[in-house]
């Protein structure tokens, strides 16, 4: 009987030290995407837990569900609840669709583990051995990979959720990253995992070469963070422009206009160099004001004073399909009508598959699901020295590479940030736009309800 007891207090302490453990790791995950400005160096070490654990100790396919699990809850847990106000309904049935997205992307960690438990059976891998930890790490890339590329296959789409890169928070200090327009983001994500790899070396073998691997590893990050950094290029144009992050709500379209023509000629009150003006997406949740003849006059040099150039989120109506639109207003009439080609499953748009009376209820009450377009990306050519190229929201998040020919015009990111449940969303979308300014060598002119930035191609940035 006593034999049996310590074997089973034993087992117990085995148990909570495995979970202590994945619970760790799910942490140090989650805290440089809260608090990147501060943390942003615990991306390097969220691995090693789960390392120094698979080397002394079996993972099954519910140890990484479970890892998965509560990875994605953390990190979704903004998104979860932005999901939730964006929803009609009572609450619990509003939390629904984000309970369930975090249980299936759950999966993927819990695939990871197995994967990695069949390897070392099929090739007769030790533990504690170099083997198995090289097959760990490059079962951490791949991981990584199919989550940043294709987890979203479900909704029919091959694309992956970019917040979660452990690539995102060194965005923070941009110098980081100087290798990743060079060599790529996938191998500078290896040149990462090997970072914490060796790390776990050093922690289980303590010897020589596992010092010496481990300060290689190290060597591409401290070069990098130590080059000299680039000059912050800001164009000589930037001062002429102004952000409004205001929504405007439904109503008459002449009374609407007349109100946002208020709001500009303050703008241009206060500061006599604006003369364009940027919404973010979303300022209007109706095309009347751009459709209806005579409203945009309102807009007029004629009314405000001097000639405006106006780029504004808004939607659209064209062919029976309703659509997240940008509008560029001059002289009082629309020049360009752009709509969005890229859509957000569930919240803008339900796969056929999923198409069910009760989401259609809570997402769909009020306005009717988005469609994405099929036009072309434009240049909005503003004036001889001014020229940007519209990327709305999820379009410049969801897109490994730029789908336009303008290589050398800057991009302009209409974001709306307003839904995120919790603050460290909107620093995020704002990261991700810097990490695609590095990534793509193209300035990103960034306009949301929180930020109105301009990035560089190297990732510094200015506030206008």
């Amino acid at each position: 009987m006593v034999c049996w007891r310590m074997r089973g207090s034993k087992m117990q302490f085995l148990f909570m030290y495995k979970k202590s453990l994945i619970l760790l790791s799910v942490l140090l995950y989650a805290l440089p995407f809260f608090y990147p400005y501060y943390v942003w160096w615990l991306v390097f070490l969220f691995p090693v837990p789960l390392f120094y654990l698979a080397l002394h100790k079996k993972l099954t396919c519910f140890d990484g569900y479970l890892w998965g699990v509560a990875s994605f809850a953390l990190h979704l847990a903004g998104v979860v609840l932005g999901m939730a106000n964006m929803a009609q309904g009572q609450l619990i049935v509003r939390m629904l669709p984000g309970i369930a997205l975090i249980l299936y992307e759950g999966l993927y960690g819990g695939v990871w583990f197995w994967c990695m438990g069949f390897m070392q059976q099929i090739l007769g891998i030790k533990q504690q051995s170099i083997a198995l930890l090289c097959v760990w790490t490059l079962g951490l890339w791949v991981y990584i990979y199919v989550i940043d590329q294709y987890c979203l296959w479900i909704f029919h789409r091959p694309e992956g959720y970019f917040l979660m890169h452990p690539l995102l928070p060194l965005v923070v200090h941009p110098h980081i990253l100087r290798l990743l327009p060079l060599v790529g983001k996938h191998i500078l994500t290896w040149l990462w995992c090997c970072v914490p790899a060796s790390l776990t070396a050093v922690l289980i073998w303590k010897n020589k070469l596992s010092y010496v691997v481990f300060l290689i590893s190290l060597i591409p990050w401290i070069a990098s963070y130590y080059m000299p950094i680039n000059r912050l290029v800001v164009p000589m144009w930037l001062p002429r422009i102004a952000s409004l992050p205001s929504v405007y709500p439904k109503g008459l379209p002449d009374a609407v206009a007349q109100t946002v023509a208020d709001d500009f000629k303050r703008i241009v009150y206060t500061n006599k160099k604006i003369d364009i003006i940027i919404l973010p997406e979303s300022s209007f949740y109706t095309d009347a004001v751009f459709t209806q003849v005579g409203s945009l006059k309102q807009w007029s040099p004629y009314h405000i004073g001097k000639p405006l150039h106006i780029l504004v989120g808004s939607f659209g109506w064209c062919d029976s399909a309703y659509h997240n639109c940008m509008y560029y207003v001059a002289d009082g009439m629309v020049q360009t009508r752009f709509a969005k080609k890229h859509t957000m499953p569930v919240t803008e748009c339900i796969p056929n598959w999923l198409s069910m009376p009760w989401l259609h209820t809570l997402y769909f009450s009020h306005m009717p699901p988005i469609v994405a377009s099929d036009n072309i990306r434009p240049c909005i050519q503003i004036d001889a020295n001014v020229r940007l190229v519209p990327y709305i929201c999820s379009e410049l998040f969801f897109q490994e590479w730029p789908d336009d020919v303008y290589t050398d015009v800057p991009i302009l990111s209409l974001t709306n940030d307003r839904w995120c449940g919790l603050c460290y969303v909107q620093d995020l979308l704002y990261l991700a736009a810097r990490f695609k300014a590095i990534q793509w060598q193209r300035d990103v002119l960034y306009v949301s309800y929180t930020y109105a930035r301009w990035c560089d191609r190297y990732g510094s940035e200015v506030a206008f």
